[in-house]
């Protein structure tokens, strides 16, 4: 096995001038040296502001435009132009964590297979960078857990980032799929972790930017129509084996889907899995509904992450009471058959729990702290019951 092979790093990127320059660097500081990155520019109209960033950084970059595609065929062009051995992508408003390259080789090497595909943690980051959480999945599963097939994707945590795997793969499982313009990355995943066992490095390898610029936040609908697709394919081609592999109950793994795709508004989707969904009403799940019922459960986030949890929570028949939520349209509201109020009606319940269903959690709980509420939860303790 080559102890020093080659890796490609792809970026594409539309009218990214804001962070281009950011995410080359954290590549540039690399401490594993064998790498090239390409650069595709996918049809940018920013009067020529990212093809002056890109060049700037001179040789260290191998630099492509093309007619605007997307994101698909902007890496699939990247990776028929690679000359590595290994594949990653960094989305331009991205970052790389120092250690990624070497930390995720040194898992191949350690795995004794060139083609072990490498998960690992990453950092949810404010847009400056000035803040940030770490997934710490190993917080929540087992090493083991996490490493098959595509649990992480079913459990909705998975960012591409946090990915590096052998240019075989491509051969195995096709390229990026063009027809799909805003969930190709959970397409991909899907198909590239299926029936897989990965490797998984604990120390974060990334930096995820969260900003309102983003294509999830501009194209919130086109966003959720891809990805439902996505997880009802999933949903429909599944196994019972393949089922059982991942997490040991098709009632859990039905469930889960549906709240994702819930969460998603794809009551449409949802009317294909309901047959499956009734028969997993009608069986008796495990112990959850008796380790929860003892509370009053509020949900703090009424959007997609606290109304896929109330889905799932209410198949188990968990009642949770209503949401609260920060946002001031959202306040009076009855949203999926419960009310959603202000935050300042916990004052009038110091007794509930709180379960934070916010991807970058950190401000919630600092305002529930500062309300002295004592009975805190995350979303993704709450998941590791649920799917545990």
């Amino acid at each position: 096995m080559n102890k020093n092979p080659k890796i490609s790093v792809i970026i594409p990127v539309f009218n990214g001038s804001d962070y281009i320059g950011e995410a080359i660097t954290s590549i540039l500081q690399q401490t594993y040296k064998n790498y090239e990155i390409i650069v595709v520019n996918d049809g940018s109209d920013d009067n020529g502001k990212t093809r002056d960033i890109v060049k700037a950084f001179g040789n260290n970059i191998r630099y492509f435009e093309k007619e605007n595609g997307g994101v698909s065929s902007a890496l699939n062009m990247g990776i028929r132009h690679m000359s590595g051995e290994y594949f990653t992508w960094l989305s331009c408003d991205d970052f790389f964590c120092q250690t990624k390259f070497y930390d995720q080789i040194s898992a191949v090497i350690a795995s004794g297979k060139e083609d072990t595909i490498v998960q690992g943690n990453y950092f949810l980051c404010n847009e400056d960078f000035t803040k940030s959480i770490a997934t710490n999945f190993e917080n929540y599963y087992s090493i083991e857990q996490i490493c098959r097939s595509i649990f992480l994707l079913l459990w909705g945590e998975v960012h591409f980032s946090s990915f590096l795997f052998h240019k075989r793969h491509f051969d195995r499982i096709g390229l990026f799929d063009e027809t799909l313009h805003y969930a190709q990355d959970n397409d991909f995943i899907f198909r590239l972790c299926r029936k897989q066992k990965t490797a998984f490095v604990q120390k974060p390898v990334s930096k995820v930017r969260l900003h309102t610029k983003s294509g999830t936040n501009c194209f919130h609908g086109d966003v959720d129509k891809e990805n439902r697709k996505v997880y009802l394919k999933i949903a429909e081609s599944f196994s019972k084996e393949e089922i059982q592999e991942i997490i040991y109950n098709e009632t859990k793994f039905y469930i889960k889907i549906s709240g994702i795709i819930h969460s998603m508004n794809g009551e449409t989707e949802l009317e294909e899995l309901k047959k499956k969904v009734s028969v997993c009403d009608r069986m008796i799940l495990d112990n959850t509904t008796k380790i929860m019922n003892q509370k009053e459960w509020i949900i703090f986030g009424a959007g997609q992450y606290g109304r896929r949890l109330k889905f799932e929570l209410d198949k188990r028949g968990i009642k949770v009471s209503c949401f609260i939520d920060n946002a001031e349209e959202k306040n009076g509201k009855i949203i999926d058959a419960i009310p959603c109020y202000k935050v300042e009606y916990l004052k009038t319940h110091p007794q509930a729990a709180v379960i934070v269903a916010q991807k970058f959690y950190a401000p919630a709980v600092e305002q529930l702290l500062a309300m002295k509420v004592e009975q805190i939860l995350l979303k993704e303790e709450i998941d590791a019951i649920l799917l545990g």
